[in-house]
């Protein structure tokens, strides 16, 4: 089953780091940090890091203003995540480590033409070109530019930009942009906007309005809040059917629930569509509200 968001998902700001005390070391102090999660509690699980009295670790990220401008290096800022500093965390040691940190992050903005993107986060800026992405890649934020081929990792976020064919993987939260082809192994989580000129296969967590789905077939999504699904053409099922447009039916299309007050809007029906339970007809109450929270009892 999926989380009914990917955005409800607890997550640090990027970039994440743990600074530790350490006098063994030149500059008196280490940085721990994972491409993996930007959650400083799990960065202290990864690297066994322990400070009851937090004496000894500092909680520190260096971060843009928004995601959607990821790619603009010189609007990050250093910020410590922490109530107090220790007395040891001085202005030099914190110059340091937000110079470190900006370099890391600046090494992780793709900028021009890659034939392939393999292991590690990465931000792509609008202008790049990526042959492929695959397994264990994280794109922290698409703000634009050109992805051919992703046969796995995940998107975080895409703001801007042309995903051509998703083959496997997961994107998180579309927000904007194109998504040309998605196959059976993909997994998107919510659309607030953009485009997807064909879902081919996978599953949708959340569709909103302002997204719009050209084409789709052989594909489920869970709930449909709201958006435009022009045509569906082949075994298909949307789950729980809130807002939204459907356009044209010419394929074989279930929706296992249409909420009390749907509104929106079904259109030709050219062959079968099965609505299973509609409570546009029942008086029945124990209908959810129109809230992701209270809709997760109907993920099944």
């Amino acid at each position: 089953m999926l989380p009914s968001s990917y955005a409800s998902l607890p997550m640090g700001e990027f970039k994440s780091a743990i600074v530790a005390k350490d006098e063994s070391v030149k500059d008196e102090f280490r940085i721990y940090m994972s491409p993996y999660t930007e959650l400083h509690e799990d960065i202290c699980e990864m690297f066994h890091l322990r400070d009851t009295r937090l004496e000894n670790l500092v909680r520190v990220e260096f971060s843009p203003l928004s995601m959607d401008r990821a790619h603009l290096i010189d609007e990050y800022t250093f910020k410590i995540d922490a109530d107090r500093t220790p007395s040891w965390f001085i202005a030099e040691i914190q110059e340091k480590v937000s110079t470190r940190l900006r370099d890391y992050v600046k090494s992780t903005i793709v900028t021009e033409k890659v034939v392939m993107l393999g292991g590690g986060q990465y931000i792509i800026a609008p202008g790049a070109t990526i042959d492929s992405i695959i397994s264990g890649t994280i794109i922290n934020a698409m703000c634009g530019g050109t992805v051919y081929n992703m046969f796995d990792g995940s998107i975080d976020e895409i703001f801007g930009g042309i995903v051509h064919k998703i083959h496997q993987g997961v994107v998180k939260t579309m927000r904007g942009g194109v998504v040309g082809y998605t196959c059976q192994g993909s997994i998107i989580g919510t659309i607030y906007g953009g485009t997807i000129t064909t879902l081919g296969g996978g599953t949708v967590s959340e569709i909103f309005d302002g997204a719009t789905i050209e084409k789709m077939f052989n594909s489920i999504i869970l709930v449909m809040y709201g958006g435009t699904i022009n045509t569906i053409d082949e075994d298909c099922v949307v789950r729980n059917l809130v807002g939204g447009t459907i356009g044209k039916i010419s394929g074989n299309l279930i929706v296992r629930r249409v909420h009390k007050n749907f509104r929106g809007y079904l259109g030709s029906i050219e062959r079968d569509a099965t609505i299973v339970d509609d409570f546009r007809k029942k008086n029945s109450k124990n209908i959810p509200s129109t809230t992701s929270d209270s809709l997760e009892d109907f993920y099944v």
